[in-house]
């Protein structure tokens, strides 16, 4: 079980399907009080993070993981940044 004591934690994952379903499990099973902040910083948050199948009405899996990780929080600032530029 993940113990803040309230202190930051700061994690690093990889945004690949089964990292995101594996943590998002993790923190659903292990964490009972997620009454405290969360923020997502997305690197790279054109490439991925998109639903990417929204014109066949699905959701992409990254998308998918991407929005129940944000669901376990009441509270949860999402911020996606980029540094392809604009043509």
């Amino acid at each position: 079980m993940l113990k803040m004591q309230g202190k930051p934690l700061i994690i690093v994952l990889k945004k690949n399907y089964q990292v995101l379903k594996t943590w998002c499990q993790h923190l659903a099973s292990h964490i009972k009080n997620r009454n405290f902040p969360l923020i997502i910083i997305d690197d790279e948050g054109d490439a991925a993070s998109l639903n990417t199948k929204i014109n066949v009405s699905q959701q992409s899996t990254i998308n998918n993981y991407l929005g129940r990780l944000r669901g376990l929080f009441p509270k949860c600032i999402y911020v996606q940044v980029t540094a392809t530029p604009q043509r």
